[in-house]
């Protein structure tokens, strides 16, 4: 990666509060979402606007089930203070079907004419019975 660079590493799912991968989760729970991202020190330094948005789509039946988002600003306490920053999304459990496959897009963009953009898809996860 450039200093000018700005992309995602990985996307993956765990459970609320966990600290690493997992690929099925009861019904009736959460799952948390997690976006690895780095940014340059260059880009990082400049303080450009970004955005990161999720989409949350079943698989099965070929529908998106869950949208979210955040914006800010790089090089921001409250929005992405170090160059390395993991973002958190709560997908409620209402939004999966048990026994069915989901998986997660990420979209990153950053800066506002010609943006940086990166995309980044987790590994498949399934909902099983409690």
């Amino acid at each position: 990666m450039h200093d000018n660079d700005v992309q995602m590493s990985r996307v993956y799912s765990r459970e609320v509060g966990g600290t690493i991968l997992d690929q099925t989760f009861p019904a009736g729970d959460d799952v948390e979402v997690v976006v690895e991202a780095e940014a340059g020190s260059t880009i990082f330094g400049l303080n450009p606007p970004f955005s990161l948005d999720i989409v949350v789509t079943n698989q099965s039946t070929s529908t998106v089930v869950h949208t979210d988002n955040i914006s800010g600003t790089l090089n921001s306490a409250a929005d992405w203070p170090a160059l390395a920053q993991a973002f958190e999304f709560t997908v409620p459990n209402a939004a999966l079907t048990q026994d069915e496959v989901h998986n997660v897009l990420a979209c990153l963009k950053v800066g506002g004419v010609n943006p940086n953009v990166s995309f980044a898809e987790s590994p498949m996860f399934i909902i099983t019975a409690p």
